[in-house]
């Protein structure tokens, strides 16, 4: 379980740093401009995409996504480790604990 919540926190923090620069090269390279005028031509400019997306709400979300996929890595962490506990129980082997030593 230990494992596994250390890996989600990198996992955590890939996501993030991903995201973050997505949005960036994104931003740089004027994709969103162009969409802004893309969508301006069916909306008459009522809907923006700049106002949709802005480097608070990427962080935002990212941060949120990553906190969900922390706690889901930890937790499927210790089922699967439980299930490995249980079948080297009947089939013999090398027994997993989860004591703190």
């Amino acid at each position: 379980m230990k494992l596994a919540f250390l890996a989600a926190i990198a996992i955590a923090v890939i996501t993030v740093v991903t995201l973050v620069m997505i949005y960036l090269v994104v931003r740089s390279t004027g994709l969103i401009a162009q969409a802004d005028e893309f969508s301006a031509s069916f909306s008459d400019g009522s809907i923006l995409i700049s106002q949709l997306v802005s480097l608070s709400q990427v962080l935002a979300f990212s941060a949120t996504l990553a906190i969900l996929n922390l706690l889901a890595i930890t937790v499927l962490g210790a089922v699967i480790a439980g299930i490995y506990n249980l079948a080297v129980k009947v089939t013999g082997g090398l027994l997993v604990g989860f004591t703190s030593n």
